[in-house]
């Protein structure tokens, strides 16, 4: 399937909603673009997200898909993790989207320029490691490119 589906979605939505971090893998290297945007401007990583799939999120991240990629209504991939993600009440999302959150940043200082950067710079402020993840978790929040 290389071209999308009525909604605008390939293959590398499908893998991505359903967490298949091998499919993905083969998808990838096999041509698919992993940043494709459907009709409504989801990418994989915003299906992803939705879906609380953490393996295919750092997949998505390590071959380099924008993390802060807008659907039509101006939501990034996280704002799916936190808000629309499945289960009952907000007690049920608030776990899951602190983990996609946690596993976006570490995936972006561990294989971002910028973001290895703006960790150094907030540490050489005088910020511990851990707080200088902080303030990355927070820029990635509100949707900056800090970091």
């Amino acid at each position: 399937m290389t071209d999308g589906d009525r909604l605008g979605r390939t293959a590398v939505h499908y893998a991505a909603a359903d967490g298949d971090a091998d499919g993905l893998r083969v998808l990838s290297t096999g041509g698919l673009a992993a940043g494709a945007a459907d009709d409504a401007g989801w990418t994989p990583l915003h299906v992803a997200a939705q879906a609380q799939a953490p393996s295919a999120v750092e997949d998505l991240l390590a071959v380099g898909v924008a993390v802060d990629a807008a659907d039509r209504h101006g939501n990034p991939p996280l704002w799916k993790a936190v808000f629309c993600s499945p289960g009952e009440g907000a007690s049920q999302r608030r776990p899951a989207a602190e983990s996609s959150l946690h596993t976006i940043t570490l995936i972006r200082m561990r294989l971002n320029p910028a973001t290895k950067a703006y960790i150094a710079r907030r540490v050489a402020e005088g910020k511990t490691s851990r707080d200088a993840q902080r303030c990355l978790k927070q820029a990635v929040c509100r949707g900056g490119r800090n970091g």
